[in-house]
């Protein structure tokens, strides 16, 4: 199975493992049956700028558009790339920022600044670096000739332009709310949940792979996660309970 996962697919082994395998195989099917043409050129493009800028510096992402009908939103770019366990996601980067390397430490750290789009929870910006912080540290650790040369990744959280813009026309100093300041977070504290749902939906992908029924997951796959309330679970439910 060739199927791009993007995060939801990720974070949804964090709430039901049940509904993400029905809802799986229910993409599988469709793609077998009406295969998608192949339009991400562009991505993986991105993608290997991104591990350019890495091993030599530079920028990949404006992060903020501005002008008329952009409203200073974020513009992320598309990433598709595949980690080492052989699957592949698709992901928005906001924006990668990477010095020329040099001998001091501090620039030699890559930024991948996460921007909240419109809607969005600040840890949903995170996640979303942290697993294109994922793709990336691993391909360019690989590839770098040594890894000491290898740039570190830090998420570095943007609260965006529209709340920092107040700021030019500010409230009465006694109604004014301080505007949220960005600030670093290492991306050590972050990458560790995304290389666990990895290996969860890894345990997924190969049970699809081999044809495994959704009845019978929770005894393949260790501590196998279910809500109990979706529909898939409520199915596999009562069809369990016709063969009691």
């Amino acid at each position: 199975m060739a199927l791009p996962f993007p995060l939801a697919d990720l974070t949804a082994t964090s709430v039901c493992e049940l509904r993400l395998y029905t809802e799986l195989r229910e993409r599988a099917q469709m793609q077998s049956v009406h295969p998608t043409p192949e339009k991400s050129e562009r991505a993986h493009e991105a993608y290997r700028e991104c591990l350019q800028v890495l091993t030599e510096g530079g920028m990949v992402g404006s992060g903020v558009v501005s002008g008329e009908h952009a409203g200073g939103t974020a513009r992320p770019v598309p990433l598709v790339a595949t980690s080492a366990t052989g699957l592949t996601y698709t992901v928005e980067l906001d924006r990668l920022d990477c010095p020329v390397a040099n001998s001091t430490a501090e620039s030699n750290t890559a930024r991948i600044v996460c921007t909240p789009h419109l809607g969005e929870a600040a840890h949903r910006a995170l996640l979303r670096g942290a697993l294109a912080a994922h793709l990336l540290t691993a391909s360019a650790t690989e590839s770098a000739e040594n890894t000491k040369n290898a740039a570190r990744l830090d998420l570095y959280l943007d609260h965006g332009a529209e709340e920092r813009g107040a700021e030019s026309n500010p409230e009465p100093a006694e109604h004014h709310s301080p505007v949220p300041q960005p600030h670093r977070v290492d991306s050590v504290r972050i990458l560790p949940l995304i290389r666990l749902q990895e290996q969860r939906l890894l345990l997924l992908t190969e049970a699809l792979n081999e044809g495994v029924e959704p009845a019978e997951l929770a005894e393949r796959i260790p501590y196998f996660l279910t809500c109990g309330e979706c529909p898939a679970c409520l199915n596999t439910a009562a069809s369990l309970a016709g063969l009691d």
